[in-house]
């Protein structure tokens, strides 16, 4: 019997999280050959995770179609990334519009509540230029989302996030201990209030079209903390995105006086597990801390346009959109039980089942039966 051949593409790091768990299942399979496409934070991503990939040195549409002709899959699968200035057109868009072209079917994980346009051609403005054959969305929210900007119900799969399916049993797993581990190996005071602040590459992705960038956020939260020094022991963890300069990271926080840890490389899920409190723009990070039961502020100061965090829309995350009301909330957050039984109330319904990575396989064998 022939082995189904599976080509995977990722390049950014969100991208490669959301079929790790897929790509990790269907290599248990003796049936299946899979085969990865990876460059940039992605690859970091499936090295840690011991999944062999090729790296393109050109990634231009007619190049990886090129590629895909050559490696002749019976099937693609990508995640989604937004283009930048060195990327107008991303590996998954390159790789799904160029599977699309063979008639070879495809499945596009969404690791995001809305499309932010990583469907559409930026360059032409052709709208649904790198669709896939379906879409795998997180949730009934991102279903609507999808639908309301224009997607056909035909297009779109509700499975969930395979990145989220191990949320469960490490939520559960995490003791004292763990926690106590942690903060050991990222320095951090085991008795200390610890915020951690999950950045991301706002301007490099898209400039100043929010009205704020990553560093606006970050120096607008670190701010209102300073206010706060000496009334409660407290720390911060600025999570720095694995496309983003590290060393900018750092000026900024020394511009504090608090303690204030900056990382790059350790696991974002255990460091979420190990603080009190999370601060993002509108990373998934959120979403995940929110399943993690974790109080989670979404600060997006100046914001022009509609807010996409999905979790904001359903009260399960604090949005914030101005500097003063960052000074307000970071004070409840420290001090206001109330407020914070209040907000884990909201959180309580707000869960996976873990049954994300389930879904898509046995989705992308159904497309094959039918190919």
């Amino acid at each position: 019997m022939k082995k189904a051949r599976i080509l995977t593409a990722s390049w950014h790091p969100g991208s490669a999280n959301s079929i790790v768990p897929v790509i990790k299942k269907l290599s248990e399979n003796a049936d299946n050959e899979v085969i990865s496409l990876s460059y940039g934070p992605s690859g970091q991503i499936l090295d840690k995770n011991s999944i062999f990939y090729l790296t393109p040195s050109q990634r231009s549409i007619e190049d990886i179609s090129k590629l895909v002709k050559i490696i002749k899959p019976d099937f693609v699968l990508s995640g989604t990334a937004s283009p930048d200035k060195e990327n107008p057109v991303t590996l998954e868009q390159a790789t799904i519009y160029s599977s699309k072209m063979q008639h070879i079917p495809s499945i596009t994980i969404s690791d995001w509540w809305a499309s932010i346009g990583r469907f559409d051609d930026l360059n032409d403005g052709t709208r649904g230029k790198f669709l896939p054959t379906k879409i795998a969305v997180a949730d009934i929210y991102a279903e609507r989302n999808f639908l309301d900007e224009g997607f056909n119900r035909s297009e779109l799969i509700v499975t969930g996030n395979p990145h989220f399916d191990d949320i469960p049993e490490i939520k559960k797993s995490f003791d004292k201990e763990k926690r106590e581990k942690v903060r050991t190996d990222l320095g951090i005071s085991p008795d200390s209030y610890l915020f951690t602040f999950a950045s991301q590459p706002i301007k490099n992705d898209f400039g100043n079209k929010w009205g704020y960038t990553e560093a606006d956020a970050l120096k607008g939260f670190l701010s209102s903390l300073e206010k706060l020094k000496g009334k409660k022991n407290f720390e911060v963890l600025v999570k720095v995105h694995p496309r983003e300069n590290l060393e900018e990271v750092v000026k900024i926080t020394e511009e504090f006086s608090f303690p204030v840890k900056v990382d790059k490389p350790y696991d974002t899920k255990k460091a979420v597990l190990a603080s009190d409190a999370i601060c993002s723009m509108f990373s998934t990070v959120l979403v995940e801390s929110s399943y993690l039961d974790k109080p989670s502020i979404s600060f997006q100061p100046n914001l022009i346009g509609k807010d996409s965090l999905v979790t904001n829309s359903i009260g399960v995350s604090i949005p914030v959109y101005s500097f003063e009301e960052m000074d307000r909330i970071s004070e409840k957050i420290l001090f206001d039980e109330s407020y914070n039984n209040e907000l884990a109330v909201k959180r309580r319904n707000f869960s996976t089942d873990g049954r994300a990575t389930e879904r898509v396989v046995n989705l992308i064998y159904e497309m094959l039966k039918e190919n």
